[in-house]
């Protein structure tokens, strides 16, 4: 569940994003983050990119230290990042909300599933000394308990299986 809420989170990021903000804006603001992350090592780039930048159908060209300091591409990355804000924030409330919704519908049906059928005439129970008088009045009963629990009568040449966690008493069944 939480694969399919992580790429659902990102699906609604991406949405609120793309109805948030221009195209335009979004890559402008994408080329202003970029040129941010990488302002410590412009000095070690001999050769400093170009970026184009898209303004209302015109093209023009920046370098890196231009793109920080232009007015316009400031405002592109502020808005992209404030878009990014508010689509994670509300992505997130919208994920969360999922995530109870569906643990609740999935907890429901599995409450459902274990419950006890009497399926074939016969019953569950977890009082052993219920099986017990069942046994003993159809006179299959044996000697042999384990617990308060007779085994089967006959059955005691037949293999058991005894199973559990360390310190469960399957030796002291023995």
């Amino acid at each position: 569940i939480f694969y399919c809420l992580f790429i659902f989170f990102w699906i609604l990021v991406g949405l609120i994003l793309w109805v948030k903000i221009s195209w335009q804006t979004f890559v402008n603001g994408c080329i202003y983050w970029w040129c941010t992350t990488l302002e410590g090592m412009r000095d070690l780039i001999k050769s400093q990119p170009v970026y184009e930048i898209q303004y209302y159908g015109k093209t023009s060209r920046m370098n890196a230290a231009q793109v920080l300091h232009d007015k316009y591409m400031i405002w592109c990355g502020e808005q992209l990042w404030s878009a990014f804000v508010l689509a994670s924030v509300v992505a997130l409330v919208i994920c969360l909300i999922t995530f109870f919704v569906v643990s609740w519908i999935l907890g429901r049906q599995g409450k459902q599933q274990s419950e006890n059928e009497v399926t074939g005439g016969r019953q569950l129970t977890d009082n052993p000394k219920d099986v017990a008088r069942m046994l003993k009045k159809d006179g299959k009963d044996s000697d042999i308990r384990i617990g308060d629990l007779p085994i089967i009568r006959d059955s005691e040449i037949q293999n058991f299986c005894l199973h559990g966690t360390v310190g469960a008493g399957k030796s002291e069944v023995i």
